[in-house]
């Protein structure tokens, strides 16, 4: 049985990657991609996932797997917390908070994400002209479920509620997030893959507008050192209407809890490199992360909090 659960997840994995090819920009077998909104979905959340480039699709296993991968809510064994806080350039401000416990072989998840600007907006015509300023906001609600199976094999599922208001203007829509995990026969090694944003248009206005639906592959590697633990994780991602883009991260936390963590990401305009910093002591743990960004838009800083109980 466990022999045949790893095959159909082998399969399935493969059927993914080729779901990847053909997402990308131009493959005959799919419509020309639309306009995208909503485009904070993309954004990650917690400084852990961003000082490792957002590589997390198959190393995610706490409260904030229900926004990378579902499946990896599956391996929560008690209760777990999750807060983080991120400043964004130009007074812009990204909020999440995510709790997820366990119920047997099964977990549940709830979650929230907000994101805000702190002061107005300068607004403009269609010729560039001052036209007076707005308030803005991005804000989604999402439950999370997921199941290990024997053999390892761990699926997950998020719905998400999402609102996004520019000025006094509003638009409502679900999504959908499907996810799978599973071991390997290499020692600590796992594959992971997904589909995040599956849903349909919003509406705006007198304008519709798709999600920023995305599939992504991703393989994990976490392996105990005698100096300590050492966590490499590398995701293929293909936002609809884009090229692909490439994460790729690792970190390294010492036996006396102390972490350091790098990434690179491939395919972005405005940004590559990350890093960060971690501290565990008992069942709390905080993360600090980085992000230059390139050209005069200024630089990201997030700070996340993690307790079980």
């Amino acid at each position: 049985m466990k022999n045949l659960i790893r095959a159909r997840s082998a399969e399935f994995f493969l059927i993914l990657l080729v779901t990847l090819l053909c997402l990308r920009p131009g493959c005959s077998l799919l419509a020309a991609p639309g306009q995208t909104g909503v485009s904070f979905l993309t954004l990650g959340v917690g400084a852990r996932a961003a000082a490792m480039a957002n590589a997390h699709v198959a190393v995610a296993t706490d409260a904030t797997a229900l926004y990378w991968n579902p499946a990896g809510l599956a391996e929560v064994k008690t209760r777990e917390i999750a807060v983080s806080h991120s400043e964004w350039f130009q007074g812009i401000r990204y909020e999440f908070a995510g709790l997820a416990f366990d119920v047997g072989k099964s977990a549940v998840a709830l979650g929230f994400q907000w994101l805000y600007s702190v002061d107005k907006i300068d607004g403009r015509d269609e010729n560039g002209n001052p036209n007076g300023d707005f308030g803005y906001y991005d804000l989604t609600y999402s439950l999370s479920l997921a199941r290990k199976f024997e053999g390892g094999l761990s699926l997950g599922l998020t719905y998400k509620r999402i609102t996004e208001m520019i000025d006094d203007n509003h638009a409502n829509g679900e999504a959908l997030d499907a996810g799978l995990r599973i071991p390997t026969p290499l020692r600590g090694v796992v594959l992971a893959g997904g589909v995040q944003n599956i849903g349909r248009n919003m509406h705006f206005k007198r304008e519709d507008f798709e999600l920023p639906r995305t599939v992504v592959g991703g393989i994990g590697l976490e392996r105990n050192l005698p100096g300590g633990t050492l966590v490499l994780a590398s995701d293929l991602r293909a936002p609809r209407g884009e090229d692909y883009k490439i994460h790729a991260g690792g970190e390294f936390t010492l036996h006396r809890g102390l972490s350091l963590a790098a990434g690179y990401k491939i395919g972005y305009e405005n940004e590559n490199i990350s890093f960060g910093m971690g501290y565990a002591a008992g069942p709390l743990k905080i993360n600090y992360s980085f992000t230059p960004f390139y050209s005069d838009l200024g630089n990201v800083q997030r700070i996340s909090l993690y307790r079980s109980f």
